[in-house]
């Protein structure tokens, strides 16, 4: 019986891989035989186990190619009720295996040693000539190439040695040209030959697809019954860190394993469901197609691609699009687990936990009954002046911090362009619009602020920051601070940071716990606390800093604005109005909470902006029990002032 080659070996003839491994491999190939041959007859099942037994079918045999074709004629041509797959066929360029060390030592290019390759030398498709003189790249189920070790197959500790969903690295060629096109990252390929040594580590080159088009589940079969060989995508390759040190680029944002990532051009993985052989000018055809709207680009982007600068830059999993879609995401059976269904779910989890966490906060009210009387609510608080009617004035999003003048790169916001209420066009293309979508915990959708995350986590109880044309106007007619204000367009350009702009209200008439209703959206939220400023609102104004500016003064009189928790998801648009529903804690309003933690102290205190208490225990008490109040900033600290006087 002939033998096969190991992964670096020079084509002689070596013994089997462990038997433990080759007693595992039979029943490898008929558990992880793909629905094709699941769906046969179990006599034809039977008939092909027994013709394929491990012995004849990963050594080369005289009828090899009968018996393939056979196969091959029996899986494509069989009658199926499963929407048949979109035609895709990839042609096999290159195969690669582990480098010998002495290989890895003699490159004269350090970065050049890192996920170093060799490339196998397959016996050519037509040619019948004498095998041993070739490379055999034999693959198997839970294993990947025969007596080849990747570091992509193994990970210590986590459920057992061998990762079977990964058992093949792909890359395609189309993803190369990709890279060398682009003008950023295009010159760290200019010397490189990926058809002899390959920059991402992968076994396996390939020509005629790209991320786009390739989908997690597919399964191919090769081509012609030229081999047995059978192969389901699992994932996208999530890349490392040696991605940048290989290729010479900076890490982080500006990096080629970020640039990767982003665009699903690291490569992907597949699992093994029947074992066989591939050599060069393979080609391998599509057989199945069963979840189109997963594909890899669409993976890499929903759970890698669309978090904030610091998830970004840490390529840490997180997740904007709705729980629904995530629920989806974790129930797709092909899915690879390492990296992608296990974070998928982890993230569900949090999600899960949050919602539960706002359930316990709002206990006292019931959305079913509050939706049962919203319009009885509305009609009623409109028309009476104690309740007070916010209107919408502008909406903003974050932009990067650049520009000419440096005082305004601090908290820079852009106008949201929505959709006027006026507008009911049916020929008006929704691109011509944006949409300001809240959602507990996090606020608007696709934006990070700074405001809403502190330490690794999100603040939900700083999920909107508002501010008002009433406070503005305070400042403005101020005798000092009004000259800050005088040059800017606030209603463009607001200089506080916050994402919605209203008019209607002062700090006076605002009180922790408000909730409010949007007339024309689903969308209620709570007033957590009274926004406290930091530098940034000196340096934006140009004002000085300690008592004589920006800072001190909006922080002392309650101007800067203020943060909301968000109760329910909705959308909100320019000409929108807030309805104050419920007005719970009436007496520690915006202004008063100011007042009595952070401007009634000494003159060091409020110079270095200190929480501090000059009133009597029991009203403390009474403010670290209110349920709606934040804990950042504020039920903390009047916690900490409260554990120092009992001291």
């Amino acid at each position: 019986m002939d033998g096969y080659t190991d992964g670096h070996g020079n084509g002689n003839s070596v013994s089997l891989i462990d038997t433990s491994i080759l007693s595992s491999i039979e029943t490898s190939v008929e558990n992880k035989a793909n629905e094709d041959i699941a769906s046969l007859t179990e006599s034809s099942f039977t008939s092909i186990s027994e013709s394929t037994n491990l012995e004849n079918s990963l050594t080369v045999r005289n009828d090899k190619e009968t018996y393939c074709s056979n196969l091959y004629k029996t899986l494509f041509n069989k009658k199926s009720t499963e929407t048949e797959a979109e035609p895709l066929s990839i042609t096999v360029k290159a195969l690669f295996g582990y480098a010998k060390q002495d290989e890895v030592l003699n490159e004269p290019v350090k970065r050049k040693r890192m996920i170093h390759r060799r490339r196998l030398n397959t016996r050519p498709i037509d040619d019948c000539s004498s095998p041993e003189k070739y490379d055999v790249a034999n693959f198997v189920p839970g294993y990947g190439l025969v007596n080849g070790w990747f570091w992509h197959t193994y990970y210590d500790g986590y459920d057992g040695a061998i990762l079977e969903e990964r058992a093949i690295l792909f890359q395609a060629m189309e993803h190369y040209e990709t890279i060398q096109n682009d003008p950023t990252f295009g010159h760290y390929l200019k010397d490189e030959d990926p058809m002899t040594l390959p920059t991402f580590g992968e076994q396996v080159i390939v020509k005629g697809c790209d991320a786009s088009q390739l989908a997690v589940g597919d399964v191919f079969a090769v081509q012609g019954g030229v081999s047995t060989l059978i192969l389901e995508i699992t994932s996208p390759r999530r890349p490392m860190y040696t991605i940048d040190l290989r290729h010479g680029s900076p890490r982080g944002l500006k990096g080629m394993k970020r640039y990767t990532m982003t665009n699903s051009l690291g490569g992907w993985f597949t699992r093994v469901l029947v074992a066989g052989e591939l050599r060069d000018d393979m080609t391998l055809v599509r057989t199945k197609h069963p979840n189109p709207k997963y594909t890899l680009t669409y993976l890499s982007k929903v759970l890698y691609s669309e978090g904030n600068s610091t998830q970004l830059a840490r390529c840490l999993p997180h997740w904007e699009r709705s729980k629904q879609e995530l629920i989806d995401l974790t129930e797709i059976p092909q899915l690879a687990r390492y990296q992608w269904r296990t974070e998928a779910l982890k993230i569900l989890d949090k999600i899960k936990h949050q919602e539960q966490r706002i359930m316990e906060q709002q206990k006292h009210f019931s959305l079913y009954s509050f939706h049962k009387s919203l319009l009885q609510q509305i009609n009623f608080f409109i028309g009476t002046n104690q309740h007070p009617t916010l209107l919408i004035k502008g909406l903003y999003g974050r932009v990067p911090n650049e520009g000419t003048d440096s005082k305004k790169k601090k908290m820079m916001r852009r106008r949201l362009r929505t959709r006027p209420l006026d507008d009911l066009s049916s020929s008006t293309k929704d691109d011509d619009y944006e949409t300001a979508m809240f959602v507990p915990c996090r606020g608007l959708v696709g934006q990070w602020f700074y405001h809403d995350w502190y330490e690794g986590g999100i603040m939900e109880d700083r999920a909107m920051l508002f501010q008002s044309m009433e406070n503005y106007n305070v400042i403005s007619k101020h005798k000092t601070f009004g000259k800050f204000v005088d040059n800017e367009n606030i209603i463009n350009s607001p200089t506080f940071g916050e994402q919605v702009l209203v008019e209607g209200c002062n700090t006076f008439e605002l009180a922790v716990g408000d909730l409010f209703v949007v007339d024309g959206s689903k969308l209620v939220v709570e007033i957590t606390s009274p926004r406290l400023p930091c530098c940034a609102v000196d340096f934006r104004h140009g004002s000085p800093k300690g008592m004589k500016g920006m800072k001190r003064y909006t922080m002392t009189n309650a101007l800067a604005g203020w943060f909301t928790r968000v109760i329910q998801s909705g959308e909100l648009r320019e000409g929108m109005r807030f309805v104050r529903i419920k007005h719970p804690n009436p007496k520690w309003t915006l202004n008063y909470l100011c007042k009595v933690l952070y401007s009634e102290g000494n003159k060091r205190q409020m110079f270095m902006a200190k929480p501090h208490w000059v009133r009597s225990k029991k009203e403390l008490i009474q403010l670290t029990k209110i349920p709606q109040l934040a804990r950042y900033e504020w039920k903390v600290e009047a916690e900490k002032l409260l554990l120092a006087m009992d001291d």
